[in-house]
Order: C-alpha cells, then structure tokens, then sequence
C-alpha cells in the first residue's frame, strides 16, 4: 500500500505544473492543474508521516493527521470532478466557476459580520475585495442558469459547498455514494469526536472497527485511489500520455479500484469479536 502511494507519486512528478514548462491554454486547465497539485502535496505530505512501521504502531497523533490529509482529499476529489467532467460547454465550466466565487464569497462576509459583531470598532473597515452581489449578477446574465428551472436555481444559489451540483452526468468517481458518505462520516467522527479521536479508549484498539489503524489504512487506500482517478484524467485531459510510459498508465489504471477498501472494510467485520466484547 505504502509502495504504490510512494510510485503513484513519482508519476505525478513528470507532469507536476510547477516544475514544467508548458503553458496552459486556458484558465481551466490552470485551475485542474492547481488541484492535483495540492491533492499531490497531500499524498506526499502522508508518505512522510506514514511507513510500515508506523502504520503497524499505535501511534495515535499520527493516525489523526494521516486520516484528516484523507478526508480533506475527499473533498478536494470532489471539486476537481465538479471543474474537470469532461464534455460541458464553456457556459456550464463558466457558471460552475461562479458559483464556487459566489459560495467562497459569501462565506468570507458572513466572516467578515462575524469579526464586526466581535468588535465594530477594529474590523468595520473589513471588505471583500469583489462582493457576492457582483458574482450573483453574472450568474443570473449566464444562458445555462436562464435556461434552468426556478426550483434547480432556487438550488444551487442556496447551495453550501458549490460541489453539491446535480448536474454532474459523466462522474468519475467510482465509488458507490452510500459508501463514500459511511467512510466520510467515519472519518470526520474521529477527527472532531473527542473520545474517538483519542484513541486510548479500550473500545477503540487495533481490533476494534472505529480503532485509528483501520482508519488511517482507510484513509491512506483513499488517497490512492482519488489521486489516481485525478492523475488519469488530468494526464488525458493535457495530452501527456507521451510523457508517461506503458507501465505507468498501466499501474495507474491497476489502483482505480475499490476492492482494497472492501477487503479492509471486511477485515474489520470480522477481527473483531463483539461476544468477547461484551463478556
């Protein structure tokens, strides 16, 4: 597991934006280019954490920071997927991008009211630089957004996260959405969760189902996985396979699979003993 992180790595490092020299031919390509670059500063950031030793260790502090790099790279795989599905017009990529603005704006003002209410007199000067209203009416101006129902835009200006967009069609995540969510929401639980996310707990050791290890496993098999469904879209997308070779294109198809997660999934199921447990 810690091998293929480590290869699926030194792939990336051929077409990593910021040590090469070719231009991007338009600003989407920038912005895919910037994400896979911070999904790939992600995925080293846990190599570094992570060897065999360690994942094998109880070392809890470790097992926090490994499973949030994973949760945020959930996250991250979901907004690249939401700018980079292929096949849209420039209209449908146009408001996509204003309507991540126009959500990111809106978050920095209610921020902004927030610093205010705490003390008017040192941050009322406090301004976003374009204000929500300005995004809002170029939505509106947008052919894609005209042409939608009133329900669908009451929808998606109500929107939280600018991802939650039902107009995704050619998805390319793999994974199932109940099981995507069950693994989000585990891992959310032991980053914000108290108990959980101290791991000492005699109910939370490595043969328990919400112990640390199994997690940060969980969370590592993740990040191979989103890493590499990006990677093949973005080495697609930017005509790169000349760049690559035949084994690499190769092994990174081999990882675009979710049987690992279910083989883990199950270890957990059937380690644990629940009878023992409540003897």
């Amino acid at each position: 597991m810690i091998e293929n992180l480590e290869k699926l790595y030194k792939i990336y490092e051929k077409i990593d934006s910021t040590k090469m020299h070719k231009k991007f031919t338009n600003m989407r390509s920038l912005k895919l280019a910037t994400i896979l670059n911070k999904m790939f500063y992600y995925l080293e950031y846990a190599g570094v954490l992570i060897s065999k030793k360690d994942i094998k260790n109880d070392n809890y502090y470790k097992y926090n920071i490994v499973i949030t790099i994973g949760r945020n790279m959930m996250e991250l795989f979901n907004v690249y997927e939401y700018f980079g599905e292929s096949g849209i017009s420039n209209d449908e990529y146009e408001l996509r991008k204003l309507c991540a603005d126009f959500h990111e704006t809106i978050s920095e003002e209610k921020i902004d009211a927030k610093l205010e209410e705490y003390n008017k007199e040192k941050f009322d000067q406090l301004t976003v630089l374009y204000p929500s209203c300005n995004f809002l009416r170029l939505i509106k101006l947008n052919s894609v957004y005209q042409n939608s129902s009133d329900k669908w835009k009451k929808t998606l200006l109500s929107s939280k996260k600018c991802y939650y967009f039902s107009r995704k069609v050619k998805k390319m995540n793999i994974m199932p959405q109940a099981l995507e969510s069950s693994l989000y929401n585990i891992f959310s639980n032991f980053i914000h969760s108290f108990e959980m996310g101290l791991g000492y707990d005699f109910r939370r050791s490595n043969s328990h189902m919400y112990s640390g290890y199994y997690q940060a496993i969980l969370s590592v098999q993740i990040m191979i996985l989103y890493s590499s469904i990006m990677l093949k879209n973005y080495i697609s997308r930017r005509n790169f396979k000349k760049i690559m070779t035949k084994s690499d294109l190769k092994f990174i198809d081999s990882l675009i699979t979710i049987e690992d997660i279910e083989k883990t999934l199950l270890e957990w199921k059937n380690k644990f003993d629940f009878n023992k447990f409540w003897t």
